[in-house]
């Protein structure tokens, strides 16, 4: 954890609130920390080694590299946090859930305001992966259920691992 030390913030300031998502090696919560809603990914003990541990670390070391508008805000780590021996990744929490279900919601409504925010979150995702290209670095698994969206219009990349 010492190459993480420059990240790491307050266990006692974090609290999960609700679980968003689950699957074997994780879990995503929101979460508030130090009075700020927040999104946490929280990395399962038992999956703390072997090939799901280094691509969590892997996703760590390239949000740490990323800063973009674009690209989901990675706040810090928490570890240690009270009666749970886990790994998590702080971020900034999106209101408006994923690209995915907006379109999904929204195939059968047409409006001018429509087709103009679709345009928005389009031309925010090209930022995005001009940010990530102009670092060397490919996301492998680009789509819409990985963009995540909030009510001040943003539309942002997520998920590295």
């Amino acid at each position: 954890m010492d190459a993480f030390s420059l990240w790491k913030l307050e266990p006692h300031l974090l609290t999960l609130t609700t679980l968003l998502s689950e699957s074997d090696d994780k879990q995503v919560w929101r979460g508030v920390y130090d009075d700020e809603v927040v999104a946490v990914k929280k990395l399962q003990r038992h999956a703390t080694t072997g090939p799901t541990w280094a691509k969590f670390v892997n996703e760590i070391h390239l949000m740490m590299r990323l800063d973009s508008p674009n690209i989901i805000a990675m706040y810090g780590l928490v570890w240690s946090v009270p009666d749970d021996g886990n790994l998590h990744l702080v971020f900034e929490f999106m209101d408006r859930g994923n690209l995915s279900d907006y379109l999904t919601h929204t195939r059968t409504r047409r409006s001018v305001d429509l087709w103009t925010e679709k345009l928005r979150y389009a031309i925010q995702l090209i930022e995005a992966l001009v940010c990530l290209h102009e670092a060397s670095i490919i996301h492998r698994d680009v789509k819409s259920k990985h963009v995540l969206l909030h009510s001040s219009g943003d539309a942002k990349l997520t998920d590295f691992g």
